[in-house]
């Protein structure tokens, strides 16, 4: 999987595979590419480029940017999950939230983005939905960094073994590596700080 990359070329996807020679069944609107025991889907809007990816190990996470009709049905197709969930999921929310249900939970964070052009920080968020043999996580982003930097390292050869076992570990992963990235982006806040302080006090 790591030596496996995605390229988008003239609205279609091509696969660029430099090692282990997979075989992928393909075809214009969605992939599947095969490790041992984890097989991967990922399903993509080709006007928009955005994708949806499931990874399915001993657990099941489905990774899902700026969520569309289609993506919401696929989740209510495929889990039975609150409907109240769904209908939140069509839009991002205004608050962090946690919603407990009888084997599941529902979570909504946010993570502070700085935008260096406009000098500003403003919410990234993250919903969440946490059952013993599933993770779904929901960006409302078509881009961003800080999940750019999480899939660089989840495309590694330890992944799998550390993490595609259990959703508990995995949401772990997923919120210590945002945290991480979210305390550096903040970190003007703090320099900023000093300046002021140097300002008063020298």
């Amino acid at each position: 999987i790591r030596n496996t990359q995605y390229a988008i070329c003239n609205m279609q996807y091509a696969i660029c595979n430099t090692a282990n020679a997979l075989v992928p069944r393909f075809s214009p609107k969605s992939l599947l590419l095969y490790s041992k025991s984890v097989k991967i889907k990922a399903t993509i809007n080709l006007a928009t480029k955005i994708m949806r990816q499931v990874f399915k190990g001993k657990i099941t996470w489905v990774d899902i940017s700026a969520p569309t009709e289609e993506d919401i049905n696929y989740l209510r197709k495929n889990y039975n999950f609150h409907p109240l969930i769904y209908k939140e999921l069509e839009e991002p929310s205004q608050r962090s939230h946690t919603e407990t249900y009888n084997d599941y939970l529902f979570l909504v964070v946010h993570f502070p983005s700085w935008n260096p052009k406009k000098k500003i920080s403003s919410p990234w968020e993250l919903d969440i939905i946490l059952r013993k043999d599933v993770l779904v996580t929901v960006y409302y982003e078509q881009k961003s960094q800080m999940r750019q930097e999480l899939f660089e390292k989840i495309y590694t050869k330890d992944f799998e073994k550390n993490y595609l076992n259990n959703t508990v570990k995995l949401f772990h992963f997923i919120i210590d590596d945002f945290i991480d990235f979210a305390l550096r982006e903040i970190a003007h806040i703090q320099e900023k700080i000093n300046e002021v302080e140097n300002m008063v006090f020298s």
